[in-house]
């Protein structure tokens, strides 16, 4: 469960859509040595696409809301203060992702 999210409506989100033209899975074959020792490769559904999209965007706006939250703090006490809150607001929109998929020697799978 993410962030207190009901089971349904966290069902809901991943259900959605996700729009993967900025999502590459990356693949690395048999080459593991480089990546994670005594892992394997795997492969990620689009649920589970789903699931991650849900999670990051819900840890983006909490790091946002915290950093909201201090931008009007310090606005407060130095109102004339030059920051400049969108630089360091993360927009998802701006980026691309890259996801490795992977067994590890736990048998888990870790994204």
């Amino acid at each position: 469960m993410y962030f207190g999210q009901t089971e349904n409506k966290l069902n809901e989100r991943i259900s959605s859509k996700v729009d993967t033209s900025n999502i590459a899975i990356i693949d690395f074959g048999n080459k593991t040595n480089w990546v994670i020792k005594n892992s394997k490769p795997d492969t990620l559904s689009n649920e589970e696409i789903g699931a991650i999209d849900v999670l990051l965007k819900e840890c983006i706006y909490y790091f946002n809301s915290t950093v909201q939250m201090e931008y009007d703090s310090v606005s407060h006490i130095s109102p004339k203060s030059k920051i400049n809150r969108s630089k360091f607001i993360i927009d998802l929109k701006k980026y691309n992702r890259q996801y490795l998929a992977f067994i590890s020697e736990k048998g888990e799978k870790e994204v």
